[in-house]
Order: C-alpha cells, then sequence, then structure tokens
C-alpha cells in the first residue's frame, strides 16, 4: 500500500543546478522529495533518521549533476535536516540567533 507524501521543510535549491529538494513524512518514514523546476522527478524514502549521507546519496541517485560541489550540497542539506528538526520537535520558526536561513520558494512561472 502506498503512503501519501507530506513536505515538512521548504523547497531548498541545490547549489549550482536547476533542481530542488525538500524533507517531508511517508508514514513513520523521512523522505527526500527532488523536483527539477515544478516537475517532480523522485521521492526517495529513508531507511534512517534523517542521515545526511543518506539524503546526499538519494539526490545522487535521482539527479544528474556532472560537476558539483559535495561541500555546498552537505550545507544544503544540513540547513534542510535543521528545519525538519525543528518541525519535528513542534518549533514553529527559527529561534534567534539560530544558522536557519529563510530562502524564498523559486519562481517557475512564465513572466513573457
Amino acid at each position: 500500500m502506498s503512503q501519501e507524501y507530506q513536505a515538512v521543510t521548504q523547497k531548498y535549491l541545490l547549489p549550482m543546478t536547476s533542481y530542488l529538494v525538500e524533507l517531508g513524512r511517508m508514514g513513520d518514514r523521512w523522505a527526500v522529495k527532488i523536483f527539477r523546476g515544478p516537475t517532480e522527478i523522485g521521492t526517495t524514502p529513508l531507511t534512517t533518521d534523517l542521515n545526511h549521507n543518506e539524503i546526499f546519496n538519494a539526490i545522487q541517485n535521482n539527479v544528474s549533476m556532472p560537476m558539483f560541489s559535495p561541500e555546498r550540497m552537505f550545507g544544503t542539506i544540513g540547513r534542510m535536516v535543521q528545519e525538519a528538526r525543528m518541525h519535528a520537535s513542534g518549533a514553529t520558526e527559527a529561534q534567534p540567533g539560530s544558522q536557519l536561513s529563510s530562502q524564498p520558494e523559486p519562481d517557475f512561472s512564465d513572466s513573457d
């Protein structure tokens, strides 16, 4: 039986790509959802609880990125995991002085 995905974090732009990624829940498991522009290209359930390496691998398995910076990718993953943990603990917004960035939602609408 398929479990419904529920987004927990905002969409984060993967550095130097046109891909977006967010974390959510599928039942009692965390999952990574990947987008290219407004189109969903994959959802991968995680086997561990917000493991940075597993999230990185889920992204790499769904996205073709010949030239990327693993350091910048892990920075994005870290911010996303921080937001997910805040949500899981019941916090509704970043505490003063936290490193959580408020990244605006990308606009993919045609303005031509």
